[in-house]
């Protein structure tokens, strides 16, 4: 049986994903590793938001969430990310403002 291969801070740092985003998320999972397998698990699911890797650790670790799922993430974040996605960044910008009204 193969063993699974375990994921480090420095390889989702190689991947892009903030040092100190990285050593938060791994401080709240404690002692369970992260596999291959559980890595592309958070991919996919940050792909149905358009969300890079970078994102998704960085809201686990806001979060203090030790997985993630794409229906976690609330409504106005999910719309924020499909209107970044399909839309220039200059109308986008505008969400910043009507949030900041808030």
């Amino acid at each position: 049986m193969k063993q699974p291969k375990y994921i480090t801070i420095e390889d989702l740092v190689l991947m892009g994903v903030d040092e100190q985003d990285a050593i938060d998320w791994f401080g709240f999972r404690g002692k369970k590793k992260l596999t291959e397998r559980g890595l592309k698990s958070i991919v996919r699911e940050a792909g149905k938001l358009g969300w890079s890797l970078p994102r998704a650790v960085k809201k686990m670790a806001d979060k203090e969430w030790i997985g993630f799922e794409a229906g976690w993430v609330d409504l106005f974040e999910e719309k924020q990310g499909f209107i970044e996605r399909h839309t220039d960044r200059k109308w986008a910008d505008g969400l910043d403002n009507v949030r900041r009204l808030k």
